[in-house]
């Protein structure tokens, strides 16, 4: 786990790996083979409210406890940074959302639209930048993400 000031922003490198956090027993979210499906991966209305980013924990920044929360419920797959970047996404750290002060890991993965103001990454400043996740970057995110074995479970 990284030291520092709690909610200081990080630079989050190409190697870092973002958890997602899942909901396995729902089959739209995860497959019978236990792969993850696009529509985990896909932005959702939240109070009437669409999301612009996904919410992702950096995983050197968390435990595997922290970031699922609840083993019961969720399961955990990892994506490499630098592949989201490829997609010429946005991956911006964003400690301590109003919906978890604590969560010093939290990061959003975001188009153009979503991106925080004060995001210093440059994955989509350019011509050609997605404005937004579609189901095409979501099946994208899908197959270039991997089930992280916690708990240790099939």
């Amino acid at each position: 786990m990284s030291q520092g000031a709690p909610c200081e922003k990080q630079v989050i490198g190409p190697k870092d790996m973002l958890l997602r956090r899942v909901p396995y027993l729902d089959p739209r979210y995860v497959k019978d083979d236990g792969t993850v499906s696009s529509f985990a991966f896909s932005l959702r209305k939240r109070n009437g409210v669409k999301e612009e980013g996904l919410s992702v924990d950096v995983e050197h920044m968390t435990t595997y406890a922290r970031s699922i929360l609840r083993a019961a419920d969720f399961r955990l797959y990892s994506l490499v940074t630098e592949d989201v970047r490829g997609l010429k996404l946005s991956v911006c750290h964003d400690p301590c959302p109003k919906e978890d002060t604590e969560n010093v890991a939290h990061a959003l993965i975001s188009g153009t639209i979503g991106k925080p103001s004060d995001c210093t990454d440059a994955a989509n400043t350019f011509k050609d930048a997605p404005v937004t996740i579609n189901e095409r970057l979501a099946k994208c995110l899908a197959r270039a993400s991997r089930r992280v074995n916690y708990p240790d479970r099939t």
